[in-house]
């Protein structure tokens, strides 16, 4: 005996009872039979794959970029690919949809939020669409990933400092170079700048003079 779509659900226990008429309209007694519904689960993608990404200016990478195999399902019964993000020391019930994808034949997402310095897994799954069920998500693909970013040493009385000075209109200008950072400080006429006593050379329009800055 078969079932019409829709008159089950995923996951529901049911129970009926089997009667059986003979051609005087005698009914036998009723047989009660127990069953689970237990739709298959759509396929796991194949892979999926996260690697640290650097945006436009970036001076290290501080993004990752989530890649994953398209779905073996029609774009029609797709509805979505699921990307969560969790740190490598948190369970998998931790983890927190970060990206809803709805395009089908998009092939990855990055992650321009990524926490610095920590160890994370990215899980990309796949929400189908099944008749008599509705979406279904599929088993998840998981991938790891750490944004490691570089913390700037603070500038302190007993750091080596290197300046290079410049006169412009109503303005002067301090670059302090001291790495790997580079500091700039502009100041309308004061330049508010410790540094270590020493000669600098200022370059002037048609001459180099050497002159002493003192703290």
């Amino acid at each position: 005996m078969a079932l019409h779509a829709g008159w089950v659900q995923d996951g529901k226990a049911y129970e009926w009872d089997i009667v059986v008429w003979n051609a005087s309209g005698v009914a036998s007694p009723a047989v009660r039979s127990g069953f689970t519904v237990a739709y298959p689960a759509p396929a796991a993608l194949a892979w999926a794959e996260a690697t640290l990404a650097a945006n436009r200016r970036d001076v290290e990478p501080n993004s990752v970029l989530v890649s994953w195999a398209q779905t073996g399902y029609a774009a029609g019964s797709l509805v979505a690919y699921a990307i969560r993000r969790r740190r490598a020391d948190q369970s998998e019930a931790e983890a927190v949809l970060v990206r809803l994808v709805r395009v089908a034949g998009q092939g990855n997402w990055t992650d321009h939020h990524a926490p610095p310095n920590v160890d994370l897994v990215y899980a990309v799954s796949q929400i189908v669409q099944q008749a008599g069920v509705g979406a279904v998500e599929s088993p998840a693909v998981e991938a790891e990933a750490r944004v490691a970013v570089t913390v700037p040493t603070a500038i302190t009385d007993s750091t080596p400092v290197s300046a290079m000075v410049s006169v412009g209109v109503g303005a002067l200008t301090a670059v302090v170079l001291a790495a790997p950072v580079v500091w700039v400080v502009t100041e309308v006429l004061v330049v508010m700048v410790r540094l270590l006593v020493r000669a600098v050379p200022v370059v002037m329009p048609g001459r180099v003079e050497l002159v002493r800055l003192a703290v």
